[in-house]
């Protein structure tokens, strides 16, 4: 996955508005049965779109609650209010956020999976970033790789497995 954002054709955006408005787009899901009339490239731009939001979505929230803690202070509690999210969910990703710069931040690593390293020193949360990235580990994989070469026990690396040719994700 690229480092660039790509944002797409403007007129997803009216199709997103449009859906919304009537009824079909909500918190809770997409109910598309009422547009059968759309074609292969909207869903697929639709999905692209939706895809790239949840890929920036955290980093983005976090990155801007610390740039109100750092300007505003004692505002950010009631900008992170507006977030809908839990304070102690807010008080994790604010961290995260300050404790990983974006230079350290892999793309096509999540946010949950950067939190793994965040205690560590800069070098260490940075070959292990490449790690996970390089090796497309999950959460609970890099955990593990971390625990182990803590512990004294990093020759014990995890089963090879094999990966999704089209997405390149790891099969269960």
């Amino acid at each position: 996955m690229s480092e660039e954002l790509v944002i797409p054709d403007e007129s997803i955006f009216s199709l997103i508005k449009e859906l919304e408005r009537a009824g079909a787009l909500t918190v809770t899901g997409l109910d598309l049965s009422s547009r059968p009339d759309l074609s292969y490239e909207e869903l697929e731009a639709m999905a692209a779109f939706f895809g790239h939001v949840n890929e920036v979505s955290r980093w983005a929230c976090f990155d801007t609650l610390l740039q109100i803690e750092m300007r505003h202070g004692d505002l950010v509690a009631q900008a992170a209010e507006a977030t809908g999210l839990q304070p102690q969910t807010i008080e994790n990703g604010i961290s995260i956020a300050r404790k990983i710069p974006k230079s350290r931040r892999r793309a096509g690593v999540f946010f949950s999976t950067h939190a793994e390293v965040a205690a560590l020193a800069p070098a260490d949360q940075r070959r292990w970033l490449k790690t996970a990235a390089d090796e497309k580990l999950t959460k609970a994989e890099l955990r593990a790789r971390i625990r182990a070469e803590r512990d004294g026990h990093s020759h014990i690396l995890p089963p090879e497995r094999d990966y999704c040719p089209s997405c390149g994700r790891p099969l269960d």
